[in-house]
C-alpha cells in the first residue's frame, strides 16, 4: 500500500484497513504526516504526531488519525514544491554544484541577472541545441 492509501482511508472511511494483514513496516508515518499536514483541518493532527509520534507504534499513529479526524471527506491537493525547481536543477547541473549552494547564489542575484542567466542556458531548436 502507498502512503496515499492510508491518507485516503483516515480521511474518508470510518473502518480500519489495518486488519487486512498489513504489517507495521508497510505504514510510513513520515509520509502520512506530511500528507495530512497539507490540509487546514488536519495540520494540527500532523503537528501533534510530529511531536509525539516517536513514542507511538505505527498502528497507534494510524488509529490516532483514523479516530481523531471526525470530518470525513475526500482530500486532494498537489504537494507543495519549491518554485523554479526545474531551472535550479538545470543550473546546478550546468555549474556542477549542490542545489542548496546554488539557491544561496540565486538569492543574491537580481531578477534581471537571473533571467539573463536562464536565457543563456536555454536550449532551443529542433534537437535541443541553440542556434
Amino acid at each position: 500500500m502507498s502512503p496515499f492509501d492510508y491518507i485516503n482511508n483516515v480521511s474518508e472511511s470510518r473502518t480500519s484497513i489495518w486488519q487486512d494483514g498489513i504489517s507495521e513496516t508497510e505504514y510510513n508515518p513520515f509520509m502520512t504526516n506530511r500528507g495530512l499536514s497539507q490540509f487546514r483541518d488536519t495540520v494540527l493532527f500532523a503537528q501533534e504526531m510530529n511531536r509525539y509520534g516517536q513514542f507511538l507504534s505505527p498502528k497507534m499513529q494510524y488509529d490516532f488519525y483514523r479516530l481523531g479526524i471526525t470530518h470525513k471527506k475526500k482530500r486532494f491537493a498537489k504537494w507543495h514544491k519549491p518554485d523554479k525547481l526545474e531551472e535550479i536543477e538545470m543550473l546546478a547541473r550546468h555549474f556542477n554544484i549542490n542545489i542548496r549552494v546554488l539557491e544561496n547564489y540565486v538569492s543574491l542575484m537580481s531578477e534581471t541577472d537571473y533571467a539573463t542567466l536562464i536565457g543563456s542556458l536555454e536550449k532551443g531548436g529542433r534537437h535541443g541545441t541553440k542556434k
